[in-house]
């Protein structure tokens, strides 16, 4: 008598489950792409524990475009990049390269080596008019000014459109030692304001402004049984 009663117990719950995905199952499901419902012309649906969606609704909504190979039997999905996003790839691209050349141009060296190699380290950033000042006036142009530490890179904080070919560009000077390219962090930095515009299809920057340095923070070392403290800096930093 109890076996038959958990039987039937046992074949209400299997019946309300399967009536629960049947529900379910003939509810339609929602494609939404950012915040917005989109009704593709096929409904998705879950096949075994996988959903299923039309790929050309889905993509052609993010802006990318669809084809189909029929001989390779292959879905060819491009995304399309826009005028915008294609210049401040170039920008950041030309900022980080005039960045790595930075170390190449030693400022101490005899005037004639300075010229020379301004040109030959800045000549594919910079603009030619730029380039000419900074050769002439070297003490203004941006480079290496101590054997340690150099500088090693810029980091872009913010790249402002200003107009269709003109761009200001945000960036800190990173300047390393051996001590900091082994253990890691930076020796200072120093905020530029670079100007950077199309000239001739090619991106190049037409000026350049410096701001004051930014020293690491020092390490301190404390004493308490003899009661003092030293503050030390790195190689190449200057002492408060």
């Amino acid at each position: 008598m109890k076996e038959r009663k958990w039987l039937v117990v046992l074949s209400a719950v299997l019946l309300i489950c399967a009536l629960a995905t049947a529900v379910l199952a003939s509810e339609p499901i929602k494609l939404v792409v950012n915040g917005k419902e989109i009704k593709p012309d096929v409904a998705p649906q879950i096949v075994g524990n996988r959903t299923m969606v039309p790929v050309r609704w889905i993509a052609e909504a993010l802006g990318a475009e669809v084809e189909w190979d029929a001989d390779t039997k292959t879905v060819i999905i491009t995304t399309k990049t826009s005028p915008e996003s294609g210049d401040q790839e170039a920008i950041s691209q030309l900022v980080e390269d005039f960045g790595k050349s930075l170390k190449n141009v030693s400022l101490l060296a005899p005037e004639d080596a300075v010229v020379k190699s301004i040109r030959e380290n800045y000549a594919d950033f910079v603009s030619p008019a730029l380039l000419a000042q900074w050769q002439s006036d070297p003490e203004n142009a941006l480079g290496r000014i101590t054997s340690s530490p150099w500088p090693e890179r810029i980091d872009i904080i913010e790249a402002k459109k200003l107009s269709d070919t003109k761009y200001q560009v945000k960036g800190e000077i990173i300047e390393m030692t051996s001590v900091e390219m082994a253990s890691g962090g930076y020796a200072a930095k120093r905020s530029v304001v670079l100007v950077v515009e199309k000239i001739d299809k090619n991106w190049l920057i037409t000026a350049a402004k410096l701001d004051a340095y930014e020293q690491a923070s020092p390490t301190v070392y404390q004493n308490k049984q003899y009661g003092f403290s030293l503050s030390c800096r790195k190689a190449g930093q200057v002492m408060p």
